[in-house]
């Protein structure tokens, strides 16, 4: 378990200050200091981008602050999301596609390509010596939503490439370079289902890395045994601290949209009393944010706005007060709502609901806590 500590923010008007600010930006635990608790728990080791781009392991318990792989760009907090297990299987297969169990038809494989890790010969060169050359492992089980996905890239030619699972395939050819490693995924719902790669173009050939397959409708993070578990990412503040106000209040934030974010039900961050009856929320839906109060059990008001883009980093204020809810998103026009009561909540998370659902997989890159209903104009200038 990690404990996250929480830093009061000097800004020029004292009016304006968070009562509550987290920048997970500084990447280490140790940077942390003040007052106002993040207990964070993951009870297995967990795999996270570093500061050079590169994979990493963190242990048990430890929260993963990660890089961009090529950008190189803080993530901050990142990421938070739910359990999975892989079912790629044996653990040689998950990066070595020399692997008896992966089935190849005028397609060879060799352990020659420098991995995600940065460790040469750790990941695998795929060679077409035909047209539309397979290389595929299959999973004997019922039909179920599933996701396959791999870090590729480009070694040769030009031609193209998918990614199979069944029936279905996606065409990687736009999405893959020659330079740098890109995630790639299809989710798909069959049984007894083979999945992997399809090389169009005799001749042509792809790196590929850390084979996932797992169920659910997102590519998590690489797990890299065989049956191994990752368990969820957990980071609240439980009970709440004097540091809240249950009367009125405003959340400010900095969160990139991720590719790998489930956007239909993606949680930013959740004020409850531990059930689903009592909340304030914000969302990631695939065209919008979304800002939702419910008391009682009964939802009080759900706003729109702002747009979803991937790999955008967004800014974003929310704010409430009975019959006066407000939200922004990077500086734009202010969606409010005039009609609603406040639950009674107790703790927050951020990146799920409760620590069991709408876990968010993507990440927050800052986080503030404002006592007071902030003014229309102050949303957008925080969130600008």
């Amino acid at each position: 378990m990690t404990t996250l500590v929480g830093v009061r923010r000097a800004v020029t008007s004292p009016a304006i200050n968070p009562s509550l600010f987290f920048d997970f930006r500084r990447g280490s635990l140790a940077a942390l200091t003040g007052a106002g608790l993040i207990t964070f728990t993951r009870a297995t080791t967990a795999t996270y981008f570093n500061s050079s781009g590169l994979l990493a392991t963190a242990a048990s318990g430890e929260a993963r602050f990660e890089y961009d792989p090529v950008t190189l760009l803080s993530r901050g907090l990142w990421p938070l999301e739910p359990a999975a297990t892989q079912l790629v299987t044996p653990t040689a297969s998950i990066r070595d596609m020399t692997d008896a169990s992966w089935i190849k038809i005028t397609t060879t494989a060799a352990l020659t390509a420098t991995g995600i890790d940065g460790v040469v010969n750790s990941a695998s060169t795929l060679t077409a010596t035909g047209v539309n050359s397979t290389i595929l492992q299959t999973l004997v089980a019922a039909a179920s939503s599933r996701t396959y996905s791999a870090w590729v890239r480009r070694k040769t030619g030009s031609g193209t490439i998918l990614l199979k699972q069944g029936t279905a395939t996606e065409d990687i050819t736009s999405q893959i370079n020659s330079t740098t490693y890109t995630l790639v995924d299809l989710n798909d719902n069959e049984l007894n289902v083979a999945y992997g790669f399809q090389i169009n173009t005799s001749g042509d050939e792809i790196e590929v890395d850390c084979n996932q397959f797992e169920a659910g409708a997102v590519a998590t993070s690489r797990i890299l045994t065989a049956a191994g578990t990752r368990n969820a990412d957990v980071a609240a503040i439980t009970p709440l601290g004097s540091w809240f106000n249950a009367v009125e209040g405003t959340i400010v934030l900095d969160h990139i949209v991720s590719t790998g974010e489930d956007l239909a039900s993606s949680m930013v961050f959740s004020f409850s009393d531990g059930t689903a009856n009592e909340l304030i929320e914000l969302f990631t839906t695939p065209s919008a944010f979304q800002f939702s109060v419910i008391d009682g059990g009964i939802s009080q008001l759900t706003i729109n706005t702002g747009v979803t883009t991937v790999g955008q980093a967004t800014k974003i204020a929310s704010t409430y007060k009975v019959n006066d809810f407000a939200i922004s998103v990077n500086g734009a026009a202010v969606g409010t709502d005039v009609a609603g009561t406040l639950p009674t909540v107790d703790r927050l998370y951020v990146g799920c609901r409760n620590g069991a659902s709408f876990f968010l997989y993507g990440g927050l890159r800052t986080f503030a806590y404002y006592p007071r209903r902030l003014s229309n104009a102050e949303l957008q200038r925080l969130s600008a």
